[in-house]
C-alpha cells in the first residue's frame, strides 16, 4: 500500500444546522488519506504517473468553499465523490474537524474511509445538493 497524506487542509466553509453557523463561514481542517498504486511512480520519478496531491488540494479546497452543507457527513461523502473520480484512487480517507464547535472541545470532527467497490452505497443523486 502507498498513500497520500494531507493534513490539516484549512478551508473556510458555510456549514451547520443552527441559524448562526449559516451566515458566515467558518473554518474546517480536512485531512486526506488517499491510497493508490505508487510503483511507477516511484520507479520512474514521473510526476505524470503520480497522484497531484496539490491539484487534490485544490480541488477539495474549491469544493469545500462552496459548501453550504448542514452536515459534516454531507460534505464528507461529496469531498469522497469528487476525489474518487482520479481513477488512480483505490481507497480515500476524510477526515473534516469543525473547531469549537463545542466551546470546551477542540473540534469536532466526523471521519469516513471508502473503497472503490464500496463506493456506490451513496450516490450523489440520492443527496441533497448544498453547494452555490
Amino acid at each position: 500500500m502507498a498513500a497520500i497524506r494531507i493534513d490539516n487542509l484549512e478551508v473556510a466553509a458555510i456549514i451547520g444546522v443552527h441559524s448562526y453557523e449559516r451566515t458566515q463561514k467558518r473554518k474546517l481542517l480536512i485531512d486526506l488519506v488517499l491510497d493508490y498504486d505508487a510503483l511507477k511512480a516511484a520507479v520512474n520519478d514521473d510526476i505524470k504517473q503520480a497522484l497531484d496531491y496539490e491539484v487534490l488540494a485544490q480541488e477539495v479546497t474549491k469544493l469545500a468553499r462552496r459548501s453550504k452543507c448542514y452536515l459534516l457527513e454531507n460534505l464528507a461523502v461529496s469531498l469522497i465523490e469528487m476525489i474518487m473520480t482520479h481513477k488512480q484512487v483505490r481507497k480515500a480517507f476524510v477526515c473534516i474537524k469543525k473547531p469549537k464547535a463545542i466551546p470546551s472541545a477542540r473540534s469536532v470532527s466526523f471521519e469516513m474511509l471508502v473503497t472503490r467497490q464500496s463506493r456506490g452505497a451513496f450516490k450523489a443523486e440520492n443527496r441533497k445538493n448544498r453547494f452555490g
